[in-house]
């Protein structure tokens, strides 16, 4: 006696599991905006990044002139660098089309932590998550 899955791959039929909703997850995303989302929030996380590690480093570029100390620049750097690390999780995990709180974390953590291009790509980046939830 062969077994569901042993006769859709006898048919030649590709084996796909249901979801949650018990409903086949076989269909084709609707648009691209949560792809383009995803890549823009990520950008938006490193330019969090970036400006953490200005904070901290100081406002020498190359970094030539470091002296670390502990005072509000240092705090207020390594609070950016966290809001960064959330906003490229919550661009990953648009790109991977689940965990869709998660995706508007990172757009808003991008909002709040790339500076003045990061807001603009995480509202951006909100938009299209937005006007993409057909497809979540």
């Amino acid at each position: 006696m062969a077994t569901a899955a042993e006769s859709e791959a006898q048919v030649g039929r590709p084996i796909i599991s249901p979801n949650c909703h018990g409903e086949r997850s076989d269909k084709k995303p609707r648009n691209n905006y949560l792809v383009v989302a995803g890549w823009i929030i990520i950008v938006a996380g490193v330019l969090a990044l970036v400006n953490g590690a200005g904070a901290i480093i100081g406002h020498d570029p190359l970094g030539l002139d470091f002296q670390f100390q502990l005072d509000r620049y240092s705090a207020c750097g390594a609070l950016v660098i966290a809001i960064g690390a959330v906003a490229i999780a919550g661009g990953i995990s648009a790109l991977a089309g689940k965990h869709v709180s998660l995706a508007l974390a990172g757009a808003v953590c991008g909002v709040m932590g790339g500076g003045y291009f990061g807001f603009w790509l995480g509202l951006f980046a909100l938009v299209l998550l937005f006007l993409s939830k057909e497809d979540l």
